[in-house]
């Protein structure tokens, strides 16, 4: 029976964590969240957080898992594709998909590769965001 280590244990995931052990998988969820769902249709559950790329790094490897989903979660699909590809699994490789999943990447991503884009930034803080007020046209 192959370990399939799913992300996430939310409502809108147990269609998957069912489905994958219908198709006779042992399923693995992990979420930090203890009273999502998914960890009671699981075979185990662990409370990790889906976004912990080395936390969840260190459970697959511990585990021996032979996949990784992230299914309806973006901000997991991350992790998903940096753990797959430390443990040489199936997945989209992981800088794509840190591209698409990070807005200011993706918009950077494209003008570098001359698709039309808005202007846009991303800020870290309000000082930084205020620093570069003057550089944009009013009304924004």
């Amino acid at each position: 029976m192959k370990k399939l280590l799913m992300l996430g244990g939310s409502q809108t995931q147990v269609v998957a964590i069912k489905a994958a052990k219908e198709m006779g998988h042992y399923v693995i969820v992990t979420d930090y969240l203890e009273d999502n769902p998914g960890h009671n249709f699981a075979h185990e559950s662990f409370y990790v957080s889906t976004t912990d790329k080395e936390a969840v790094l260190t459970l697959a490897k511990s585990l021996g898992i032979d996949g990784i989903v992230c299914y309806e979660s973006e901000a997991a699909a991350p992790t998903a594709a940096y753990v797959a590809e430390k443990l040489g699994l199936p997945s989209n490789p992981y800088k794509s998909v840190e591209i698409l999943t990070n807005k200011d990447l993706f918009k950077s991503f494209l003008k570098e590769n001359n698709f039309n884009v808005p202007r846009a930034k991303g800020y870290h803080s309000l000082d930084e965001a205020i620093a570069d007020f003057d550089n944009y046209k009013m009304p924004v």
